[in-house]
């Protein structure tokens, strides 16, 4: 099967990597999963501390742009 793979990155303010993770891994990880999101990866760059990505897999980019719609226009 094939399946659309998005990477996002996010360069962060110096020093604030800690308090993403935490955010992502409480509140934003649990949420997206909820609506059925496969998170594939996340973390910190190997070489910038304030640097951190997020790779999700989605069926299709059909898929990708449904799950988005619905997510992002969500009270959550």
């Amino acid at each position: 099967m094939t399946r659309t793979v998005e990477i996002r990155s996010y360069t962060l303010k110096p020093n604030s990597g800690h308090a993403f993770e935490r955010l992502f891994r409480e509140q934003a990880e649990p949420m997206v999963r909820a609506y059925g999101m496969d998170v594939v990866a996340f973390g910190q760059s190997k070489h910038d501390a304030d640097c951190w990505y997020l790779i999700r897999a989605f069926d299709s980019l059909a898929h990708l742009n449904k799950f988005e719609d619905e997510f992002y226009g969500s009270p959550e």
